[in-house]
């Protein structure tokens, strides 16, 4: 008979894939927005139950494309700048880490893996992301104020002329048949 381990307890605090911890992130910023639900009983707020990430590891340097966790940063930020007090830190680990963590995990892919505020082993993690620093969207947050842009000049590689660039191109297309159809009778006359 083969005896099973048991689970560890800080699998319940773990959010693997990147589909998984976007998921997560989406239903935390979801849930800085509070939703109220008015029925005849009286007004009720409506709140995501599941604990709220506090550290990501992204396995950059795996991920090919790297299209598909672009979406990641921009997502924390935009939660980091809802709540400065309480930031999500993001770690990028370095090449080839994604196997190692899949391996250990049981899992084909382990490309991002994220832990919630609830974790065990949390506390032993805040002393090594001190200094960490969040990702922030500073335009997002209402108190500042932005700066106005001043846009003195304007490179482009549109003509200024649209219509006698089209002209010219035309008359250039001409020439150059031209020139291709004398080089073939040339050759035609040189048989």
């Amino acid at each position: 008979m083969v005896a099973v381990s048991p689970k560890p307890p800080i699998l319940d605090h773990v959010i693997v894939g990147i589909n998984e911890v976007t998921r997560r992130l989406e239903s935390q910023i979801r849930g800085l927005r509070t939703a109220v639900r008015v029925s005849s009983e009286g007004a009720h707020s409506l709140s995501d139950s599941r604990r709220e990430i506090k550290v990501i590891f992204v396995c950059r340097d795996d991920i090919d494309p790297p299209l598909l966790i672009s979406h990641i940063p921009h997502l924390i930020g935009t939660y980091n700048s809802a709540r400065p007090s309480e930031p999500i830190k993001t770690v990028s680990l370095p090449k080839d880490s994604e196997g190692t963590l899949a391996n250990a995990m049981g899992l084909r892919r382990a490309a991002v893996l994220a832990f919630d505020v609830d974790c065990p082993a949390i506390d032993e993690f805040q002393s090594l992301l001190q200094p960490i620093s969040a990702i922030a969207a500073p335009w997002l947050t209402t108190g500042e104020q932005l700066v106005p842009t001043h846009i003195k000049q304007l490179r482009t590689t549109a003509p200024a002329d649209m219509k006698a660039s089209k002209g010219q191109r035309i008359a250039g297309c001409k020439a150059a048949k031209q020139v291709k159809k004398g080089k073939s009778e040339a050759k035609v006359r040189q048989k």
